[in-house]
């Protein structure tokens, strides 16, 4: 699991060493701020996670969960669980710090890919069958 701490006011913006490693990056190189990451977001999720940034700033919720994918050193995608909540505010009530998390969720996102598939499959199989199919569950 790694860990981040957005600072939205100056640039102390801070990606922890395991948030750098699971993407594959050398955390003495990377660069630590947001329009880094905004970069590495996947293209079919980046909307719909700076939406809910906006909504989070916006106060409209309390806290962000959502999984999204984000590009790795090597070129490919990895699936993540971010949680982030607002924890600093200003004097007039603007959020200035948001501390998160993001988890590797990769493994089972490729599994519940893999149990679509076989769904998938055997609908297919039940929907060419030349007949009817009958389930009975029956106890005596």
């Amino acid at each position: 699991m790694g860990f981040f701490d957005l600072d939205l006011v100056g640039d102390n913006t801070f990606f922890d060493k395991n948030w750098i490693k699971m993407l594959g990056y050398d955390p003495t190189k990377f660069e630590h701020s947001i329009d880094s990451v905004k970069k590495l977001i996947h293209p079919d999720d980046k909307e719909i996670i700076l939406n809910k940034f906006n909504a989070l700033l916006e106060g409209k919720i309390p806290f962000i969960e959502s999984e999204e994918r984000l590009l790795r050193n090597n070129g490919t995608w990895i699936w993540i669980l971010l949680r982030a909540k607002v924890i600093s505010w200003d004097e007039t009530g603007k959020p200035i710090r948001i501390l998160g998390t993001h988890m590797d969720i990769n493994i089972r996102k490729i599994a519940e890919e893999k149990v679509r598939e076989q769904e998938r499959y055997l609908q297919n199989i039940i929907d060419n069958l030349p007949g009817y199919v009958t389930y009975v569950d029956w106890v005596p």
